[in-house]
């Protein structure tokens, strides 16, 4: 049966916009001013360094904060699967599902205990190139140190994450297959040190599937340690500048790739 996709979507936006009408208060005006701008953006697919008219800018706020007061403290709406209603956050469920698609669904808390809703379409190559460069920092302390430090254990985290859910929830692994494993059952409650959740597949296909995802992230690294090898004087002016100015725009990261001169890109930025 062919999943009404449009559907799907529109129950994971009201929700979205839900959590924030209902949780917006957590934020300072400034925080909130930038979210409210990076949502813009999302939704018109605008890249990270463009900008909006002012006044459409205001226009389509205007039209959220209406929106935002329609919805204000009602309930999460369940999602509609083949005739089938979810949870919101059945995201286990849901997924199942939705693994026929190629999307995936996330449901969680955030911060301040803010819930939070996305609905992806998933391609391999996109996932593969979020773990290259989640691994790009450890990589960049390789080729410029040739030593590696704990800065990156966060990264390196969500990058496994990646790997692991492409092998045993996406059937993105040749070895694996077209199949979907649950993740593991935790405890209901008190996540408890030393109490294993239940898992239902045998020893071997675990062992099978952290093979899997180890290759995947050994892969990726290789990867962005050539890359940053042979970009190792961008990488170079890219850290000169960012120690100066703190951060670093899409568009000045591109002219200083195109021009590859630290002090002409230095004199534009000033």
């Amino acid at each position: 049966m062919k999943i009404d996709i449009t559907q799907i979507r529109d129950t994971v936006l009201r929700n979205c916009d839900i959590s924030d009408a209902t949780y917006s208060g957590i934020y300072s005006i400034c925080t909130l001013a930038l979210r409210l701008r990076d949502l813009l953006k999302w939704e018109r697919g605008l890249a990270p360094w463009e900008e909006e008219d002012a006044n459409d800018t205001l226009d389509w706020i205007g039209d959220k904060e209406e929106k935002w007061a329609e919805v204000t403290g009602t309930e999460f709406i369940p999602l509609s699967i083949n005739g089938h209603s979810f949870d919101a956050f059945d995201t286990e469920a849901i997924n199942r599902a939705l693994q026929p698609q190629q999307l995936f669904y996330g449901a969680g808390y955030a911060h301040g205990l803010k819930p939070t809703f996305f609905l992806a379409h998933c391609e391999k190559t996109e996932l593969l190139n979020r773990i290259a460069i989640l691994l790009g920092g450890r990589a960049a302390e390789e080729v410029i140190f040739e030593d590696i430090s704990t800065g990156a254990h966060n990264d390196l985290g969500k990058a496994t994450d990646i790997a692991r859910s492409m092998v045993k929830e996406y059937g993105m692994s040749a070895k694996i297959g077209q199949v979907y494993f649950s993740r593991e059952k935790q405890p209901g409650f008190l996540n408890v040190p030393g109490f294993q959740g239940a898992v239902e597949y045998s020893e071997a296909t675990a062992e099978m599937i952290d093979s899997e995802v180890r290759e995947i992230i050994g892969e990726q690294y290789r990867r962005a340690l050539d890359i940053l090898s042979s970009k190792k004087s961008l990488l170079t002016s890219a850290a000169t500048l960012l120690l100066e100015k703190e951060t670093i725009e899409g568009a000045v990261l591109k002219k200083l790739k195109t021009q590859n001169n630290l002090s002409e890109v230095h004199k534009e930025t000033r």
